[in-house]
């Protein structure tokens, strides 16, 4: 479903001439796209960028690329032909590595917000290639032929609903009774959810390894 097509089921639905597509409508489509970025792993966001790490800057960490969203879940050492294990935050990654003072090649991450923290220090300029999913690029109101970034096809008409639940709410906010319309579409919108969710099932998420002390009975 293209974006005019998207736009236009809105209009119908509220039917409000004072609405505008570029001030009222579209904003509320965007809005929708990066809500469900952040909550899902959306497929058709997932992303991956090298970057290299130089020991002239004598670094211990790297920023993230600026699309950056959330879960990076692979990250693969191009130098040492090596996956490197995501650590659950950076105390876990300093304590696997109290009293190492030897460089080598890296083979451990902790993401911290925007910064990737890595041990051992490197002993050679190296590059890592980062997998993660990325921001959702906004559509523009005028652009009729434009699809919502990272959202199925076939699950466009969510932002519909999206939009005109949001809407109705302020159309029938003070009223008394049921928001008969509201309601309606808040429904529609949780059914959508449900249905993106299981979309995303199977899309690969952040999943630090754990280090394990040995137990013996």
């Amino acid at each position: 479903m293209i974006l005019e097509t998207i736009l236009a089921r809105i209009e119908t639905g509220i039917q409000d001439p004072s609405l505008t597509r570029e001030d009222d409508i579209c904003p509320l489509v965007n809005e929708f796209v990066s809500e469900v970025s952040e909550l899902f792993t959306l497929p058709g966001l997932q992303e991956h960028e090298t970057i290299a790490v130089a020991i002239a800057d004598n670094p211990v960490f790297i920023a993230m690329p600026d699309i950056f969203a959330h879960d990076l879940y692979r990250v693969y050492n191009e130098t040492s032909r090596e996956t490197v294990s995501i650590r659950s935050n950076i105390k876990a990654l300093e304590n696997l590595y109290s009293g190492w003072e030897s460089p080598g090649m890296i083979q451990d991450v902790a993401l911290e917000h925007k910064t990737l923290w890595y041990r051992p220090l490197p002993v050679q300029d190296q590059f890592l290639t980062l997998f993660f999913y990325r921001e959702p690029v906004p559509v523009e109101f005028d652009d009729d032929e434009a699809h919502l970034d990272g959202i199925p096809y076939n699950l466009n008409t969510i932002a519909v609903d999206y939009a005109l639940k949001e809407l109705w709410a302020l159309a029938e906010d003070g009223i008394d009774g049921q928001k008969i319309n509201t309601l309606y579409y808040t429904d529609r919108y949780n059914i959508g959810l449900a249905k993106l969710a299981k979309h995303c099932q199977t899309a690969p998420r952040f999943t630090p390894v754990i280090k394990r002390s040995a137990r013996f009975f």
